[in-house]
């Protein structure tokens, strides 16, 4: 999160680039003084700073605002990120934190695990409508956690009990001039059994970009763990 801010600073005055994961993607969005101390840090070192990943980094803030470009305006632009969890060995606590395994709804850790992936995802909400000359009014947030039919047995990662949750999900709808115009959600989940539909038949890591108006533009990527023949670890290509 931002309390990296005097780690970066540091770096940057000691003129050593930095590249990050952290949400650092649009820093306008955390006002003037942050943004002056960062470019300030910057400039002395004669560094640079640049936050980039999957998503936040690719899919909204890049790919998805460049496919404006083949229709005639922008209605609404949709990004959905469908994330199979189950090929990330050792990592049962920090998904325990994102909700996994929760035994019923709970509303304060919902809004703890929502908050956090929020000061990533949302920032991309921004930027993009500050890009197609919008401004956005307020965003909205649903859950959508889902749970396990029967219980799910990760080696190496966790077992979920029936009844438990095994589907993370949240979106944001952000609007402007009282319209829905940007949403992204999440839904992360584990084995086949919690797929969502809309990713069925699809990569264990799968987003979907739609653009409305006219022409609507879809767009879909697909990454699986790597090429036929290639000692790949997923499954779907021993």
């Amino acid at each position: 999160d931002h309390r990296a801010d005097d780690d970066i600073v540091m770096l940057l005055e000691a003129g050593i680039n930095v590249i990050t994961a952290l949400p650092y993607h649009y820093i306008k969005l955390r006002g003037e003084a942050v943004a002056r101390r960062l470019e300030a840090a910057a400039q002395k070192g004669n560094a640079t700073l640049f936050a980039t990943g999957v998503n936040p980094g690719f899919m909204f803030d890049r790919l998805a605002l460049a496919a404006t470009g083949l229709v005639n305006g922008v209605e609404h632009i949709s990004l959905g990120e469908y994330v199979n969890c189950e090929h990330m060995p050792g990592a049962g606590e920090f998904l325990t934190l994102m909700g996994f395994g929760m035994e019923q709804a709970d509303k304060a850790a919902s809004d703890r695990i929502g908050g956090l992936v929020a000061s990533y995802l949302t920032q991309y909400l921004y930027y993009v409508a500050d890009k197609i000359g919008c401004s956005i009014e307020r965003i909205e947030r649903t859950d959508e956690h889902v749970n396990a039919p029967h219980e799910l047995d990760i080696p190496g990662l966790m077992k979920i009990k029936a009844g438990s949750v095994a589907r993370v999900g949240f979106r944001w709808t952000a609007y402007s001039q009282g319209k829905a115009l940007l949403s992204t959600e999440v839904k992360w989940y584990v084995t086949e059994a919690m797929r969502p539909q809309v990713a069925k038949a699809k990569g264990d890591d799968c987003w979907i970009i739609e653009i409305h108006r006219r022409p609507m533009a879809k767009i879909t990527v697909d990454l699986f763990g790597a090429a036929m023949g290639d000692n790949a670890e997923n499954p779907q290509n021993p």
